[in-house]
């Protein structure tokens, strides 16, 4: 009997919570430069512990913007196939 892995739910790095199917979460770098996905409730608390959106400007005056392959791996290590192909069928 082949054993199954469990499905990798996407959460916030905020308060933790498991981001629904549609929705989306929003990149944002601590000031150590970490980079950390916000869900749409907590932006204000993630800007108030300092954390700033990872395509703002001040990302960029820090220079830790994400590099175009950095975001583009990011996109596929997230990609889901099967809500993917559901979306395809409807």
């Amino acid at each position: 009997m082949p054993e199954h892995e469990p499905e990798r739910f996407e959460a916030c790095d905020v308060c933790g919570r498991t981001i629904l199917r549609g929705e989306r979460t929003t990149p944002y770098l601590t000031p150590d430069g970490e980079r950390q996905n916000v869900c749409a409730l907590c932006r204000e608390r993630a800007e108030e512990a300092g954390w700033v959106p990872a395509d703002s400007e001040a990302a960029r005056a820090i220079g830790t913007e994400p590099k175009f392959a950095d975001v583009i791996l990011e996109q596929v290590t997230t990609f889901d196939a099967a809500h993917a192909l559901e979306a395809i069928a409807r």
